[in-house]
């Protein structure tokens, strides 16, 4: 079997500034590639000595715009390139680039008996934008057109089917070298999970790069190896997943993963981003995967794909988690249990009895916040626009409902004695200390600072209702707890091992 070797992409414009960056990650990756197409012109000039500056095996990479990189100057000047990179090859082959990626139309003898002569590998590449790939094996085959070349495929799928087509074609290369490269925002799972695609290089970039506030399918060296385990990944490591979209701050990952690593599970979690349930289902059912967490949007029409759901996600209309036993799938709430005992440890009580709540939004978290408040045995007020959605789940648990607006300023006061924002889809987006953040939903709510405010939502950045409420001398907490308990109660549902908190430093 192909052991998959982690190589970190270069982009700076400078020599020194991509030595700086390699420095950084160079304890977790096996190889760099050296982007050319980034450096500045001077820079190019010097090429030639950044494997011996580097210290690691090197690509040296000098990538066209119509390929999606930057190269613009024609074939003729990255020709002159190519050659200065691999000029003058050392005796020492570790200070000569290992590899040198060319695409299947750029054909110079020169530069090929070059890279033999002097022991660089040619990946030979080809970059496909058509949906979905098809005959992968023929298409690695037709490239793999000697015996020293590796094939390497480059595609940016349009959904997770197209992902999903591309593990099982996958499942007929374990015999031979070839990297299969992944692009866009749904090329996360390829990352993580290159090895059972038996890709020889996985790809990443330095977190400074990825923006964490849009979808991407990038990861970092670091966050590979220390949140997936990724030097543990082998054809017979059991695959579990999050799914949903965007898939933004998800803290799952880590809680499962560190949990596997410490109790020495085969195990990893990865987050698995759809544009559809249906999807997500399909992608589970080809890579053996027998539970998955199910985050917004789905978790109110995944119960729509499965056969049987449990008492709560009955009740509650959602379901946070799908099990797969004997072919068939199940649904299971596990976050009421989870949301009950963290409301109850934010508030110090036992339930929400004589407590009126305004729950803000109608939207995925809404039914399950709404059925907790009724267990918890509060009383609630559903403010929403259009209020139609929020009186829609509001006659479920017989609360009342009201518009989202200045107009609803007298109920909100009457219904603060814990205020729930679950609001997360459709609203306004404004950056906020160099973030985006979702906006504040109730800027005409003046706090008292007798309120507790509960935010649904989890991100890193306080949002500005949090920091409002907090100037004010409200107590307020996020849905970080919640998740932590929600996660280890996936863990036990998806493996049928405890999960002894006190072994991990999650909490």
């Amino acid at each position: 079997m192909i052991r998959t070797k982690v190589c970190l992409s270069l982009t700076g414009s400078t020599l020194a500034e991509n030595i700086a960056i390699l420095d950084k990650y160079r304890k977790w990756i096996d190889v760099a590639e050296l982007r050319v197409d980034y450096l500045n012109a001077d820079e190019r000039l010097h090429i030639r000595k950044f494997p011996e500056l580097a210290k690691i095996p090197c690509i040296l990479s000098i990538r066209r715009v119509v390929d999606g990189g930057k190269f613009t100057e024609g074939e003729a000047a990255r020709t002159v390139l190519f050659a200065r990179g691999i000029a003058f090859a050392n005796q020492d082959s570790r200070k000569n680039f290992s590899y040198i990626d060319i695409e299947t139309d750029f054909n110079v003898p020169s530069i090929q008996d070059a890279a033999l002569a002097f022991g660089t590998r040619i990946i030979r590449s080809s970059y496909l934008k058509e949906e979905p790939i098809g005959n992968l094996q023929n298409r690695i085959n037709k490239l793999r057109l000697a015996g020293f070349e590796i094939p390497k495929i480059s595609y940016e799928p349009r959904s997770l089917s197209d992902v999903t087509q591309l593990f099982h074609q996958a499942k007929q290369l374990k015999e031979f070298e070839q990297i299969i490269a992944v692009r866009g925002q749904l090329a996360l799972p390829s990352r993580i999970l290159a090895t059972k695609l038996h890709s020889l290089l996985t790809y990443t970039l330095p977190k400074e790069l990825l923006d964490e506030q849009r979808p991407h399918g990038g990861i970092d060296p670091i966050s590979l190896s220390e949140i997936y385990n990724f030097e543990s990944i082998n054809e017979k490591t059991k695959v579990f997943a999050i799914t949903g979209y965007p898939l933004l701050h998800v803290l799952s990952p880590k809680i499962h993963n560190e949990a596997y690593r410490t109790k020495k599970m085969n195990n990893v979690f990865i987050p698995l981003r759809a544009q559809r349930i249906e999807e997500s289902i399909e992608f589970a059912e080809e890579l053996s995967i027998s539970g998955i967490t199910v985050s917004r949007p789905f978790k109110n029409t995944v119960k729509d794909f499965i056969p049987t759901i449990d008492e709560n996600a009955g009740y509650s209309f959602t379901c946070d988690a799908i099990i797969r036993e004997n072919d068939s799938w199940s649904g299971f709430n596990l976050s009421v249990n989870a949301l009950s005992e963290t409301l109850c440890k934010f508030i110090g009580r036992k339930n929400l009895a004589g407590m009126k709540i305004a729950i803000i939004g109608a939207g995925t978290e809404t039914r399950t916040v709404s059925y907790v408040v009724k267990l918890l045995k509060g009383k609630a007020c559903i403010f929403n626009n259009p209020v139609s959605q929020a009186k829609k789940i509001a006659d479920l648990f017989s609360f009342k409902s009201a518009s989202l607006s200045e107009d609803s300023l007298s109920k909100i006061s009457s219904y603060s004695d814990l205020i729930i924002q679950t609001k997360t889809e459709n609203v306004d987006i404004v950056r906020y200390g160099g973030v985006d953040i979702v906006y504040d939903p109730i800027p005409f709510y003046e706090f008292t600072g007798n309120e507790y405010v509960f935010d649904c939502t989890y991100n890193p950045h306080p949002n500005p209702l949090i920091v409002r409420a907090k100037k004010s001398g409200c107590n307020t907490a996020n849905s970080f707890d919640m998740i932590q308990r929600q996660s280890r109660a996936h863990f036990e549902l998806f493996t049928g091992v405890p999960y002894d908190k006190q072994e991990f430093d999650s909490e």
